[in-house]
């Protein structure tokens, strides 16, 4: 798997170059600061299974529009998009995070190397700032915030055990989030929930 980290912040894209350089699953790293050296990265690394990490702000074009320019060349990319604006600055296409794992340059590095993980994995990462951005379905369903924290960490693939380290719980109390949240989508089991919590474009 080849990562491409489109920025035109040279200094945010040397350290993720650094710090994803030596990734065991990350066979190359590439660098565009524009939408045409992205462009023509993708072109020449066709038929690579590829990971983008992309400047949601990009001079000139957004990250959203590049995204799809590319994603048109290589329909199989992931991408992970990232930016420097504060959650409550931003205005997000709830399809778009649906399609994609989000992460925040502020973000803690560790939780930026989860997100590659996960993205390497086949999962879909979101970081918890999104909170800022949307909470919508949240509020409907009238999850408490720990309920939002499971809720979150299921949609990201986790089992209940990783869910109890990530919050610092015990695996009953994971189990009895679930049953609340469970009942309140009016789910039957895990794989209903998720779905359930897919259509209602959950991002909390």
């Amino acid at each position: 798997m080849d990562l491409l980290i489109v920025d035109d912040h040279r200094l945010f894209a040397d350290a993720m170059q650094h710090v994803f350089a030596d990734h065991p699953q990350i066979d190359a790293v590439h660098y565009a600061s524009d939408h045409d050296e992205a462009l023509q990265q993708i072109v020449a690394q066709a038929g690579n299974e590829l990971i983008v990490l992309m400047d949601l702000n990009l001079a000139g074009e957004s990250g959203v529009d590049l995204n799809n320019r590319l994603r048109s060349l290589n329909p199989a990319m992931r991408t992970i998009f990232c930016t420097g604006e504060q959650p409550a600055n931003l205005c997000l296409d709830e399809a778009l995070l649906r399609a994609s794992s989000f992460v925040f340059k502020t973000d803690a590095l560790a939780d930026i190397r989860a997100c590659m993980d996960c993205v390497l994995d086949g999962g879909r990462y979101q970081s918890a700032s999104l909170r800022g951005v949307q909470s919508v379905v949240a509020e409907t369903l009238k999850l408490s915030e720990r309920e939002g924290d499971v809720a979150r960490l299921l949609m990201q693939g986790l089992r209940n055990a990783e869910i109890a380290a990530r919050l610092g719980v015990t695996d009953n109390t994971v189990k009895t989030h679930l049953k609340s949240i469970y009942s309140k989508l009016g789910a039957r089991n895990r794989a209903d929930c998720l779905l359930l919590l897919e259509k209602l474009r959950f991002l909390d």
